[in-house]
């Protein structure tokens, strides 16, 4: 296991959509998830206790956009990571490692 203060774990094999998300954070820096089913609360729900440190102290990941249809119903989320934000992932042997580091903007 990596020696940083800011990651988060994730098994590909068992947790692809979770694996999803950290990958399009990694290219992209911001992840779009349209059509919230019912299989979808649980991996939401996992990202919130997973990322829970690195959002609220240290800020790396603003919190989601949600766009709204209705009273009840959710149509997206949006989850970007914040622009002097890095995510870079280390593979493991069952277990892919997603770091995230401040990047200086000059």
């Amino acid at each position: 296991m990596p020696n940083f203060k800011h990651i988060v774990k994730v098994k590909p094999d068992e947790e692809k959509r979770l694996y999803r998300i950290f990958k399009e954070l990694e290219k992209q820096g911001e992840s779009e998830i349209k059509g919230m089913d019912t299989e979808w609360h649980s991996t939401m729900r996992k990202f919130g206790i997973r990322t829970k440190k690195i959002s609220g102290e240290h800020g790396f990941i603003d919190e989601p956009w949600i766009q709204r249809d209705g009273i009840n119903g959710v149509k997206a989320h949006l989850i970007r990571v914040k622009k002097d934000v890095e995510c870079v992932e280390i593979p493991g042997n069952n277990i892919s490692f997603f770091h995230f580091k401040r990047r200086r903007i000059i």
